[in-house]
């Protein structure tokens, strides 16, 4: 009887192991929309160590010669910027930050400060 739990117990602590271990690894995605007057943070998500996260911005509404900031965050030590980059809130666009420095969780930021409602689609995406 002791021998059968401290095999199940073996057998779930290796399972728990294979699981943290994969899910850093390979990639993900996830889309949502946007509505916002000044900023808006996406839900967090697991990256691998030296992956490339994508973040393609589609507006609906948006303010003729106004950009919207997007902010790549990781989550350690507080909320660390690993990468910077803007697109037209109107046409919108695709940024990459390429090999992102640590198996973490990260989140985007986006930022536009005219203090007028724009709106659209984002999709968050991530390869290692």
């Amino acid at each position: 009887m002791i021998l059968r739990c401290i095999s199940c117990i073996t057998n779930v602590i290796f399972l728990l192991v294979t699981m943290s271990v994969s899910a850093f690894a390979g990639s993900g995605s996830f889309s949502s929309t946007y509505e916002m007057s000044g900023g808006l943070g996406s839900r967090q998500f697991e990256v691998g160590d030296g992956a490339d996260v994508t973040v393609k911005i589609t507006p609906s509404t948006g303010i003729s010669g106004s950009d919207i900031s997007i902010t790549l965050y990781r989550r350690g030590w507080g909320n660390i910027e690993e990468g910077y980059a803007k697109v037209s809130s109107t046409s919108g666009g695709t940024v990459t930050f390429k090999d992102v420095p640590a198996d973490d969780d990260y989140y985007v930021y986006l930022y536009c400060g005219t203090g007028r409602t724009i709106d659209g689609g984002i999709k968050v995406s991530w390869t290692k």
